[in-house]
């Protein structure tokens, strides 16, 4: 969560970093539009109680389908590579529906090499010779 981070200014230093973007839609992907140019942002879906479907990213609607320099994209939220679990959780004298979004990480792997990114470790490897 963005509020452990600190001040504004090291949220946005973080962003300029970023090499990809991998969130769930809500306000975190918001400061997503202080990635470098052509930053993948991977997006999905979140279940929410209470609501029949899933909750994709209007976000990704309102804001990053506008600013070309975002490579926005929302995971079809029926994919294979999605799982949702549910979790009972204690809030305060009641227990409440707690959705959880699980990704296939092999999945997500392949995907960011189809989007250009190389393993950190390649990176390295390729620098040092």
């Amino acid at each position: 969560c963005w509020e452990d981070i600190g001040s504004f200014t090291d949220q946005i230093r973080i962003m300029a970093r970023t090499r990809a973007m991998i969130s769930l839609p809500g306000s975190d992907i918001m400061n997503g539009i202080f990635v470098q140019d052509h930053t993948p942002l991977v997006l999905y879906c979140r279940k929410v109680e209470g609501y029949e479907g899933y909750d994709s990213s209007n976000e990704r609607t309102y804001w990053f389908d506008h600013l070309d320099y975002v490579d926005a994209q929302t995971e079809d939220c029926n994919s294979t590579n999605i799982s949702y679990r549910m979790k009972l959780q204690k809030k305060g004298k009641y227990r409440v529906k707690v959705w959880y979004t699980d990704v296939n990480l092999d999945s997500l792997k392949d995907r960011l090499i189809r989007l250009g990114l190389k393993p950190v470790a390649e990176e390295e490897e390729e620098r040092n010779q």
